[in-house]
């Protein structure tokens, strides 16, 4: 929604990072832009390499075309 334009929700590496015990509803920033509001935590999850550990994520709303490409083994779906 667009009044999410500000709005980020981060994974729990990142909350653990910052040291935040409750990250909902803290302001946090990048350094060069203006501050985003966190409205949400997810557990970890790996959105890189498998071989590497989880890293600290922070997802933001925005107006770019994006696309998330993911290759799976459609013979062994459950997996």
């Amino acid at each position: 929604m667009v009044s999410d334009s500000m709005a980020v929700v981060i994974n729990q590496t990142m909350a653990n990072k910052l040291r935040l015990k409750d990250p909902i509803g803290k302001l946090i920033t990048n350094g060069w832009s203006h501050p985003f509001n966190v409205v949400g935590v997810v557990e970890d999850f790996n959105f890189e390499s498998m071989r590497d550990s989880t890293s600290a994520l922070c997802m933001h709303l925005g107006n770019s075309n994006s696309i998330v490409s993911v290759k799976i083994n459609t013979a062994d779906m459950k997996t």
